[in-house]
């Protein structure tokens, strides 16, 4: 990890993140916004962009925690380096985003269950949210790509007009914290490595067909990243995936290792 655009502020404090879980496996989080993360201005962004080597072969992902305006800064500046780019959109920031215009910039948008309602409200049935969401997208966009976590359900994939259930991977949830940013990383890595998003079929369970899509790759990180207590799951890595597809039997076009 490239540490040089780090900068400290001596009288503001690292970001407190407080993560909550309920009896019935849902979670929450309390983030404070008093953090020197509101310092990494737009401004601040567009310097270090300038300074580093973004191209045709880089992936840019605006995740949580910095301001609205400076994750939207850094997709547009990505996309006018001809970078691919990817915006993960919470909840309470979704009218943010939309007024900024922020899709024109975005070659992925991954969102979970409510974050897909909240961008697209109206009818809650899995599908129709997912396929309202992707039609207001691709009117920015018309080869954008979407991926909406659905929890227990499994998850959705929307590309090129073609839309794609993926099952969740048989486990037992311990924490469901962080399983999105586990979908998420590993749909990106699936995609750095050269993985189709989209396999061009529903299964009825995981692993029902050989194992050959991005977001595929990024179902088996989230449901090993629930297996365990911790909120980041450190274990989640590619000899740990290629070790659960080699012991649960299943085919797969992908090696990992």
């Amino acid at each position: 990890m490239d540490t040089a655009y780090l900068k400290v502020d001596h009288t503001l404090p690292t970001m407190l993140s407080i993560c909550l879980q309920y009896p019935d496996m849902e979670t929450c989080n309390f983030t404070a916004s008093n953090s020197a993360c509101n310092l990494v201005t737009p401004e601040y962004v567009r310097d270090c962009l300038e300074r580093l080597d973004v191209g045709g072969n880089t992936i840019v992902a605006a995740i949580p925690e910095v301001r609205v305006d400076s994750r939207v800064e850094l997709l547009k500046a990505g996309k006018a380096r001809g970078a691919f780019c990817v915006l993960s959109v919470p909840e309470a920031e979704a009218g943010g985003f939309k007024a900024a215009r922020a899709f024109e910039y975005c070659d992925l948008v991954a969102v979970n269950y409510m974050e897909a309602l909240a961008l697209a409200p109206g009818d809650d049935d899995d599908i129709k949210v997912v396929k309202r969401l992707y039609e207001y997208l691709r009117g920015f966009n018309p080869r954008i790509m979407l991926l909406v976590t659905l929890g227990p359900r499994g998850a959705c994939s929307a590309y090129l007009e073609q839309f794609e259930r993926i099952p969740c991977l048989p486990a037992i949830a311990v924490n469901t914290t962080g399983a999105g940013d586990a979908c998420l990383g590993g749909t990106i890595a699936g995609l750095a490595r050269g993985m189709p998003f989209q396999k061009g079929r529903d299964d009825r369970k995981f692993g029902d067909s050989a194992i050959s899509s991005a977001v595929e790759l990024g179902t088996l990180c989230a449901g090993m990243a629930v297996e365990t207590a911790d909120s980041i799951a450190a274990h989640v890595n590619a000899p740990a995936v290629q070790k659960r597809i080699e012991e649960s039997g299943w085919i797969s076009e992908m090696r990992l290792i």
